[in-house]
C-alpha cells in the first residue's frame, strides 16, 4: 500500500520530525505514524467531517483547511504528505507552490496521485477528480515550484494492464455497471497475493527503481 512505502522512507527520521498531511481524511495514516511513535504529527482537510473524524482518533493537531490555502506559517514542517490529493485541487500550480511555501527548506515532500488521463473514468467524475497525471508532466511541474526532485516512479504497475482493459471495456460496453464503476471485491487469495506483489514493488522502489507505466505517480 501507499503506508508501507510512506513508512520506509520516514522511519530513518528522527521521531520528532514535523510531518503534516494535506487531505487527511480521517487520520489513519497519521494515526499509524503517531503509532510508530512520531510526536509531532498534523493533519488538514477542507472536509469538518474528516476533521471531526481524526480528532475521534486522538489526532489534537487537525484543522480544516483547503490544501492550495493552508493559512500555516512558512517553513513549518520538515515533511508534507499529499496522498491522492492533488488532483482533486483544481489549481494545482497553487497547491504546489503553498506545499513549497510551508515545508523547511530541505524538507521532504511525499506525493501520490493517479496516472495516465486516458484511464480517466466514471471513478474519476464520482471522485471529484479534475486530472490525471503522466510522471514528466508531474516532475515538471514541481521543479516550477521550488522542489527538486530526488526521485519519480509510476507506481502499482501489477494493476495497469488489468484496469487499463476494464476501462476501455467501460467505454465500448458502457452498459455494464461493475465496468463503468470500475468497484468489486476481489477474492482473498487474489487480494493476498496482489498485496504481496505491491509489497514487492515498494521494496524496489527503494532501490530507486522506475517503472514504466503504474495506477499512480510517485514522487
Amino acid at each position: 500500500s501507499h503506508q508501507q512505502l510512506i513508512f520506509s522512507f520516514l522511519s530513518p527520521l528522527s521521531k520528532e520530525t514535523r510531518i503534516i498531511e494535506i487531505g487527511c481524511a480521517d487520520g489513519v495514516l497519521l494515526a499509524n505514524l503517531q503509532s510508530r511513535g512520531f510526536r509531532n504529527i498534523f493533519g488538514l482537510d477542507i472536509s469538518p467531517r474528516a476533521v471531526t473524524a481524526a480528532k475521534n482518533r486522538g489526532l489534537t493537531n487537525v484543522s480544516l483547511a483547503a490544501g492550495e490555502t493552508t493559512g500555516l506559517k512558512n517553513n513549518a514542517f520538515n515533511v508534507l504528505l499529499a496522498i491522492d490529493i492533488l488532483e482533486h485541487i483544481r489549481e494545482d500550480n497553487k497547491a504546489l507552490l503553498e506545499w513549497s511555501r510551508i515545508l523547511k527548506p530541505g524538507g521532504m515532500l511525499i506525493l501520490f496521485v493517479p496516472a495516465f488521463p486516458f484511464l480517466w473514468s466514471g471513478n474519476d467524475t464520482t471522485n471529484q477528480h479534475f486530472r490525471r497525471y503522466r510522471r514528466k508532466q508531474l516532475v515538471a511541474m514541481l521543479a516550477q515550484n521550488g522542489f527538486l526532485v530526488e526521485r519519480s516512479s509510476y507506481w502499482n504497475f501489477i494493476l495497469f494492464l488489468p484496469t487499463m482493459i476494464m476501462r476501455l471495456l467501460g467505454r465500448v460496453m458502457p452498459q455494464k455497471e461493475t465496468l463503468h464503476k470500475g468497484l468489486f471485491r476481489l477474492p482473498p487469495p487474489l487480494n493476498w497475493g496482489i498485496t504481496k506483489l505491491l509489497s514487492c514493488e515498494n521494496a524496489l522502489l527503494r532501490w530507486n527503481i522506475r517503472y514504466p507505466f503504474g495506477m499512480s505517480v510517485f514522487v
